[in-house]
């Protein structure tokens, strides 16, 4: 009975075992996508600019994903169509001298960045200037003397240097510098004589006239008339009202000088000289160091004197005996001493020398 039991079970066991199910299969796994970009990065553009491209390939897309550019550079324009193989932009002209940079985001699976880097424009050359500032004549006694001629040279080039020469041999050692300097031979001639120096920097140039006096020989050649070692100085600063050099209006004597029309009423002499300069200066600057030429036209232009607001006053203690003007000359401003010969109309060859404090002292 054991063994009939035994053998039913076994029965059992063995059917029950053949009615079991089969295992579930493994489910095949998505590809995943692949986004490659395949352009350059970064991407160079000349200062011109240009069109760009940014290309890429796509394994296994997504259709629910699609492409798009993004930049937040304002000269960087992403054209609106966008493939499945590329995208465009467009770079815009750099005008500035300074390179750039900026970054365009490509979106697809996830953001990818390309940089777009671009030449600074070439720097424009500014055109050169070559201007005279200083009187287009000057005139010198039969002396002779030191000279000065200013200008403004703007946007030099490199390499290129200013280059002054004279057509007369009287007119020597020419310097250029902040200022051109020359000196004039004395005259022993009986005749006036005229020279020029020419300035020129490559295509541009101008040319000063130089003019010298006859030996006097009234006045006994270069031996003065009159004399004076001035004590006393001021002045009056009027920056640009007459001219666009700045003008420094002043007064040398022996005597006090409170004012332009206030002085001791004693014997002595007072010359008064208009001089313009190319330095800027104040109510109490220095008169500025130079060399100021007697300019019969008028011109007010830097490194002159003019003819119409200077002149000689001899005083008494009765008050002013004349006033003459000055037919020619020169005044020389150095190391803080003033120097000056002077011709007067009507005859007359002066010699004044001041060295002292320099400052304008008249009330504005």
């Amino acid at each position: 009975m054991k063994k009939l039991f035994s053998l039913f079970m076994l029965c059992a066991m063995m059917l029950t075992a053949c009615d079991k199910p089969a295992p579930t299969p493994t489910p095949t796994p998505t590809p995943a996508v692949e986004f490659t970009i395949t352009s350059a990065n970064p991407m160079d553009f000349t200062s011109d600019g240009g069109n760009g491209v940014i290309s890429y390939t796509i394994t296994n897309a997504d259709e629910s994903l699609s492409v798009s550019l993004s930049t937040d550079a304002e000269w960087v324009v992403i054209a609106e169509e966008v493939s499945d193989t590329a995208a465009g932009f467009t770079v815009l002209k750099n005008e500035q001298e300074n390179p750039r940079t900026a970054t365009i985001t490509v979106t697809y699976d996830k953001d990818y960045t390309i940089v777009v880097n671009q030449a600074g424009a070439e720097p424009v050359e500014q055109p050169y200037t070559l201007t005279l500032t200083s009187a287009e004549a000057l005139t010198f006694s039969a002396e002779g003397g030191n000279g000065a001629i200013e200008y403004t040279l703007e946007n030099p080039r490199e390499g290129i240097t200013l280059e002054a020469t004279s057509n007369a041999e009287w007119i020597t050692d020419i310097t250029v510098g902040a200022t051109i300097t020359f000196n004039i031979e004395a005259n022993d001639k009986s005749e006036d004589r005229e020279g020029a120096i020419t300035v020129s920097y490559l295509e541009q140039n101008f040319t000063v006239t130089i003019k010298q006096q006859a030996k006097n020989e009234q006045q006994g050649g270069d031996e003065y008339t009159h004399e004076l070692i001035a004590t006393h100085f001021n002045g009056k600063y009027y920056g640009q009202e007459s001219s666009s050099a700045y003008n420094y209006y002043i007064f040398v004597s022996d005597i006090a000088v409170y004012s332009e029309n206030s002085f001791d009423y004693t014997d002595g002499d007072i010359y008064c000289f208009d001089l313009y300069s190319s330095v800027k200066g104040n109510s109490s600057a220095q008169l500025p160091e130079g060399i100021y030429q007697v300019d019969t036209n008028n011109s007010y232009a830097a490194g002159t004197c003019s003819y119409d607001y200077s002149y000689y006053n001899p005083v008494t203690d009765s008050g002013i005996e004349r006033r003459s003007g000055f037919e020619s000359g020169v005044i020389t401003v150095s190391n803080g001493r003033l120097e000056a010969f002077i011709y007067l109309y009507g005859g007359g060859y002066h010699h004044v020398v001041y060295e002292g404090d320099m400052s304008m002292g008249f009330e504005q």
